[in-house]
């Protein structure tokens, strides 16, 4: 069972509960991807669209910490205020008393989510999991001889498990998938760092004959010394952040963003979320070439780098107060790309709702108070040449007609929904 957190899903069973589904998809001959999302990834998640996508990719994600369970515990809490700025109040005491309980009342805490695991134990548990069932481990990552310094450690823990492999080569390694299937590795560590194992693994997840692969991050370094991990009772009241600041100072801004950054975007998270969506309409252009147009967005401030970059999209637009929306969507056309020559074709029977990435907006003196879009669909004929087409500088910076089939390639993928619906439709109106 998991909950979406931030727009990242988390598993919510003690860490028995997964252990036991973890063998029995082993037994059954299933292949699991395992990931430890805590502060940081959900920091990162905020502008790191695609990173999101990977991480929802895993079989299991961990509860990898306080922050974790502090997330879902915070917005598991209703707003009752009914003014926008009345919710942005409300939202910050709420914080404020919620963060308060870390310390004072920590059981709250864990009402969403009973139990956090970080990836540093689950590291034993998996070499326990290797030793009892007879599986191999390949350690893949780490600096210099770390990977060799934490294969000593697990076997003085366990004399009879099988290291299948050790390898620091870099992630490039065309050969490292390889090596690792011609090692017979049941379950492989990968310890490349945080973001890049879990992009590595799942750019060869199909490839690798494993039955467990798991990013541990800088459990490596913790495991062979080379860092001092936080003490239980330290973990235990969520000062894991405090200390780690204290001993590593040099990851003062990673800690920060982590920490205060996280709370921030997640008060913007929770206020915008109890709103409306805004009522849109988006407009599917085809030529007599039967080419659909998409332009290039310029520039999307509060988006995060993976929305912003190359992203085409169709013309849309919102719906003013009692305004009909057909004619919202030739007024639209009309202000994006100042053209009159397009005739509606047809309208769509379902509606495609999207979130806006609610942790990079600002909550004051930001005039859309809504937490997404819900779209009407039209699809409209384009009776005009290109050269009637003029964009609106302030929005889009290019433009092309393409092929229907090219659209899913093309159009970003944060509008997937959207395209979805597009594609099987949009035959009816190509003759």
């Amino acid at each position: 069972m998991n909950i979406e957190l931030l727009g990242i899903k988390v598993n919510t069973e003690p860490k028995k509960q997964i252990i036991e589904q973890l063998q029995a998809r082993i037994r059954s001959g299933q292949k699991s991807f395992i990931v430890t999302p805590y502060s940081e990834f959900f920091y990162r998640g905020f502008f790191d669209f695609d990173f999101k996508k990977i991480l929802n990719k895993a079989d299991f994600s961990l509860p990898d910490g306080i922050a974790v369970q502090w997330i879902a515990y915070y917005l598991s809490i209703p707003l009752k205020a009914k003014s926008f700025y009345g919710k942005v109040f409300e939202a910050i005491w709420q914080a404020k008393y919620s963060l308060a309980q870390i310390l004072f009342e920590p059981a709250k805490l864990r009402m969403i989510i009973k139990e956090k695991i970080s990836g540093a134990d689950f590291f034993w548990d998996l070499c326990r999991i290797a030793d009892q069932d007879q599986l191999s481990v390949f350690l893949l990552g780490g600096f210099g001889d770390t990977s060799n310094m934490v294969a000593k450690e697990i076997k003085k823990a366990y004399p009879n498990i099988k290291i299948a492999g050790i390898s620091n080569s870099d992630p490039n390694d065309k050969s490292l998938v390889e090596k690792i299937n011609n090692a017979d590795a049941d379950i492989l560590m990968v310890a490349f760092g945080p973001q890049k194992q879990e992009r590595w693994i799942i750019e060869n997840l199909e490839r690798l004959n494993v039955k467990i692969v798991i990013g541990l991050g800088g459990t490596f370094d913790y495991i062979a010394g080379r860092k001092i991990q936080p003490p239980k009772w330290i973990r235990a009241i969520g000062l894991e952040w405090l200390f780690r600041l204290i001993t590593q100072p040099s990851r003062f801004k990673r800690i920060w963003q982590a920490t205060f950054g996280l709370i921030r975007g997640t008060v913007r998270f929770k206020v915008y979320s109890s709103m409306p969506f805004r009522p849109n309409v988006v407009g599917v252009i085809i030529n007599q070439q039967k080419q659909v147009f998409v332009a290039k967005r310029l520039s999307w401030e509060d988006a995060g780098k993976s929305l912003r970059e190359d992203h085409w999209q169709f013309p849309q637009g919102g719906i003013d107060l009692h305004e009909d929306p057909d004619k919202t969507i030739i007024r639209e056309i009309g202000e994006e790309i100042h053209t009159k020559q397009v005739e509606i074709l047809g309208r769509s029977e379902k509606t495609n709702t999207y979130f806006w990435n609610h942790t990079l907006r600002p909550l004051f003196f930001n005039r859309l108070k809504f937490k997404g879009q819900e779209q009407i669909i039209y699809y409209l004929k384009y009776t005009g040449a290109d050269d009637d087409i003029i964009l609106d500088q302030q929005e889009f910076c290019d433009y092309k007609w393409v092929a229907v089939a090219d659209l899913p390639k093309i159009v970003h993928r944060y509008r997937e929904g959207l395209i979805k619906i597009v594609m099987a439709e949009i035959g009816r109106y190509i003759k």
